[in-house]
């Protein structure tokens, strides 16, 4: 990790430019990876018109390849006029890249700011994140970046959580979170990427902190302008050498929707949208994540062949109460070990991963059996996640007493087994 002094008062505190910490390859690749797979055009630019003041537009017709050379450039003020860079906080499809706090110290109180932003990046890191700590000008960056895209939703809960753990208010002008929550349509809000010239200073970002080595190792040069469409998001990775969509179907959903559970559960008939939603719920909580579990709800919206009164966002309201609901009917069932476990687990996906794992070791112990398979794509499709975070995910279970493997992975022929540690694995409930 690079991190340089944090001693001494705020405004001695300097920081380095991006350019002495990584090559121009290494930033380039960081920027396109914030671009969040967006269309080449979806992205802010920001400069300084004539009269000093800034200006920041949506691109109409600049591509992001493009800008985000001319934002390298600006950092060593080799263009005639500079330019920066502003990734979205999320795509169309709901997912981003990554979280950022923005700790301002426009009342003068940059004392307040820097602090918040110091103990928001200790807990980032206790939490494994990639980080980069930065001085924004008018106050610090924090960004949280994953090696996956996460629901909008999931980054949400994370930095409100840390800004009520450090007692950071959430309100302009002292602590704002991007993205913010997973309302509207669109991308959302942007922040201007690490390092950038910022058009209000007329100065260039300095990083005070960042751990993104290992990040950029993982990742080779991804083109904005390949064609692809922003709801597949794919990932590539040295460790699996392969491109992986952690989707089944052209819309990105499990492939039971399509298979099955839009013939059982689509609205077919008037006043049926609730009860349709509420058995869908059912059938779906110990299959997949809560976020694949929300677009297939989404899906059986849209896809209804009736009228309907309530409007979309009432049946996702809906989706999430019914949701909340077999969450706690789940916890309740479990044995004092598996709530032990489960009450330590950090994220969505891990608590994701915990009950679908669960549901298999149920199935099995139903059926006689000891041991269990788990197929790792399709542990990746169920929880919205890449081939890689699955795996990570597993192995944080594993580490955790919850499960161990008796039998290893063997290509083209068997997925890993595994055997079920906690007491109390038995119950009717199981996965398909």
């Amino acid at each position: 990790m690079s991190d340089t002094s944090l001693e001494g008062p705020p405004r001695a505190r300097e920081g380095k430019p991006i350019d002495q910490l990584l090559t121009e390859s290494e930033t380039k690749i960081l920027w396109r990876y914030l671009h969040n797979d967006n269309e080449p055009c979806n992205f802010i630019m920001g400069w300084r018109q004539p009269d000093g003041k800034k200006k920041y537009v949506k691109s109409k017709q600049k591509r992001a390849e493009t800008i985000i050379d001319w934002a390298w450039s600006s950092i060593g003020g080799n263009p005639k006029s500079n330019i920066t860079f502003v990734p979205f906080a999320k795509n169309k499809a709901g997912f981003s890249r990554w979280g950022c706090f923005d700790f301002d110290a426009h009342d003068g109180n940059w004392e307040r700011a820097y602090n918040f932003a110091v103990a928001a990046r200790d807990l980032l890191l206790q939490q494994r994140h990639v980080v980069i700590l930065e001085d924004s000008g008018g106050g610090y960056h924090l960004w949280a970046i994953s090696r996956e895209f996460l629901a909008v939703r999931v980054w949400a809960l994370l930095l409100k959580d840390i800004a009520q753990t450090i007692g950071a208010p959430l309100q302009s002008g002292i602590c704002e979170i991007f993205p913010q929550d997973s309302a509207g349509d669109g991308s959302g809000k942007g922040v201007r990427a690490p390092g950038t010239w910022n058009p209000h200073t007329d100065t260039v970002n300095h990083i005070l902190s960042e751990n993104v080595g290992p990040l950029l190792e993982a990742l080779i040069p991804l083109s904005v302008n390949q064609s692809r469409s922003p709801s597949s998001h794919f990932t590539y990775t040295k460790r699996t050498n392969s491109f992986f969509n952690p989707s089944t179907t052209e819309e990105g959903l499990y492939g039971l929707w399509k298979e099955r559970w839009s013939l059982d559960f689509g609205i077919k008939l008037p006043a049926t949208r609730h009860n349709q939603l509420a058995k869908l719920v059912g059938e779906m909580f110990r299959q997949v994540g809560h976020d694949m579990a929300r677009r297939i709800a989404e899906a059986q919206f849209t896809d209804s062949t009736v009228k309907m009164a309530a409007a979309k966002s009432e049946h996702l309201a809906e989706f999430e109460g019914l949701w909340a609901g077999m969450d706690k009917i789940f916890t309740r069932e479990l044995s004092d070990q598996e709530k032990e476990v489960l009450a330590v687990l950090t994220t969505d996906h891990e608590r994701d991963a915990f009950r679908i794992i669960h549901s298999f070791a149920r199935l099995a112990q139903e059926n006689g059996h000891h041991d269990f398979p788990v197929v790792m794509r399709s542990l990746a499709q169920r929880i919205c996640v890449t081939l890689p975070g699955a795996c990570n995910l597993r192995d944080r279970l594993i580490a955790k007493g919850t499960f161990v493997r008796t039998r290893v992975y063997q290509a083209n022929k068997s997925a890993s087994y595994y055997c079920w540690l906690l007491h109390g694995a038995e119950s009717r409930h199981s996965p398909d």
